[in-house]
């Protein structure tokens, strides 16, 4: 079995980009190997510092589990340090990215876009596939041209809130937003039976 990771973008609903990828980064397997072992992990995260993060789940005397830590990526409006996040750079993915090498950063200004809710769907199957999409539209509200060169996923770890990438691949040729234009970029993240 291969985890795959169709790559999608629209622009004012229209696809630009259709695009299957094998970029999951270091980061995301050691995190995998977390939940396995219900322990923590040394990851990197966005800042370049090694940090210890995980699941772990502890049982009280009443037979309540008590979750600490996980792994979001249903940010929410406004918030561009995790869930789908893009840059303009598009340098080559590396096993060791830990970070976007030039992320755009929300808001209305010159060089910005504004970044909508991360949205995370139920898993389902389709043909022969199972599938878990991740999305996320943004807007240009900067007046001109946005160039984007590259997408990643990064998770915050429930509870000690650091932020560790995931995914991240390229555009080649980068994907220009112009202005008022709304973009949504799609991960579907498949397994194929």
């Amino acid at each position: 079995m291969k985890i795959t990771i169709n790559k999608k973008v629209y622009i004012n609903g229209s696809k630009v980009v259709e695009k299957p990828i094998d970029s999951f980064v270091k980061n995301f397997l050691i995190l995998l190997r977390s939940i396995f072992l219900a322990t923590t992990q040394n990851v990197v995260d966005v800042d370049g510092n090694t940090r210890s993060v995980g699941v772990e789940y502890h049982v009280w005397e009443r037979g309540i589990i008590n979750e600490t830590g996980g792994f979001l990526v249903n940010a929410p409006e406004g918030d561009d340090s995790y869930g789908i996040i893009v840059g303009q750079a598009n340098t080559p993915v590396t096993p060791d990215d830990f970070k976007l090498y030039s992320k755009i950063q929300h808001g209305t200004g010159v060089g910005q876009l504004y970044y909508r809710q991360c949205q995370v769907q139920e898993v389902g199957v389709v043909g022969n596939k199972i599938v878990l999409t991740i999305s996320r539209q943004f807007v240009n509200y900067s007046g001109s041209n946005v160039n984007v060169g590259e997408v990643g996923l990064v998770v915050n770890t429930k509870g000690s809130n650091y932020k560790v990438l995931i995914i991240r691949d390229v555009y080649d040729p980068v994907v220009t937003i112009t202005p008022n234009d709304e973009a949504t970029f799609e991960f579907d993240i498949y397994v194929v039976v």
